[in-house]
């Protein structure tokens, strides 16, 4: 497996690290926050739509609160695994086969029949149109998990660099007949977790849902090249642009100083979203964009500068 660092991963890891210190200062994610529930349940929805489940949040939360919602026992059971396995991040080991096995023991249960052990028989990888056998044989599996997490165990990489390797290995070494993809979004997630914990509950899995296809095309293409590079990139900019969806709070105290350094785009943008701040003490990327009627390219460079000025 090659992988090289390019200078657009260096500029997203800078930026994903300016973000999480703006984030943990503002205090908002605290043990406990209202907050984090809510971008659990939103990692929970996204995971499951990236796999074609018709859940959308009120209805991943009504499940979660034990309400009625009507879908299959098997759809239920799906999404109360995918958000119980999600809290069981913090007892997770992310370079633990047996842990491994666990998660999609807990993440399958009752879902499908193979869940919790590894597949038996040979599989084929498809990649678009194409259908490639390369799928490792079941006698591999253990081995090549092992080495995957010995090497990323021992390799010298930033983990956010780290976090969508694993991600790529598992879905790469497919060692279950379900749910591989799902298993890398989450060990992905427990990699990021144990360096920072705000990203145990950035809602990466929404923005993978909006840019499936191109999500798929590259995990597809990392595996047929054996290069994860691009991945690594693209999953950085998801990563990135998930903290720019978590609310923004403490923005209205500067609007009055600040106003005077802003150019005259950045105070437009500003008077536009400055009253949903105040009522809502906060503001996403996505409502800004609806407010502003400008691009999400353009809101997060907006974002951006506003933080990067205090």
């Amino acid at each position: 497996m090659r992988y090289h660092d390019t200078p657009g991963i260096t500029y997203r890891l800078s930026v994903i690290s300016d973000l999480l210190a703006r984030v943990q200062a503002s205090g908002e994610y605290h043990p406990g926050s209202p907050l984090r529930r809510a971008s659990r349940i939103r990692c929970t929805q996204g995971s499951l739509a990236i796999e074609g489940g018709p859940f959308q949040p009120a209805q991943v939360a009504d499940v979660i609160n034990g309400l009625p919602v009507p879908y299959t026992l098997r759809q239920l059971n799906e999404v109360r695994n995918a958000y119980r396995v999600y809290e069981h991040i913090p007892a997770l080991n992310p370079f633990s086969v047996a842990d491994l096995r666990q998660a999609h023991q807990l993440m399958l249960a009752d879902v499908v029949d193979e869940a919790g052990k590894f597949r038996g028989g040979n599989v084929s990888l498809s990649n678009g149109n194409k259908t490639n056998n390369l799928a490792i044989p079941p006698r591999l599996i253990i081995l090549q998990l092992k080495k995957l997490f010995d090497r990323l165990k021992i390799a010298t990489l930033h983990p956010l660099v780290r976090a969508p390797i694993m991600h790529f290995g598992i879905a790469a070494i497919h060692p279950f007949v379900h749910g591989n993809r799902r298993l890398g979004r989450l060990w992905q997630t427990l990699v990021l977790a144990r360096w920072n914990e705000i990203l145990a509950w950035t809602p990466v899995e929404i923005h993978l849902y909006h840019h499936r296809l191109q999500y798929n095309h590259l995990l597809a293409g990392a595996r047929e090249e054996s290069d994860p590079t691009d991945f690594v990139d693209f999953i950085l900019e998801m990563i990135t642009d998930s903290l720019y969806d978590l609310p923004l709070r403490r923005v209205t105290g500067m609007s009055i100083n600040l106003l005077a350094l802003l150019n005259d785009d950045e105070r437009e943008f500003i008077r536009a979203i400055i009253n949903h701040i105040e009522d809502n003490d906060g503001i996403s990327s996505t409502r800004a964009q609806i407010l502003t009627g400008q691009t999400g390219d353009i809101v997060r460079t907006h974002l951006r500068h506003l933080i990067k000025r205090g």
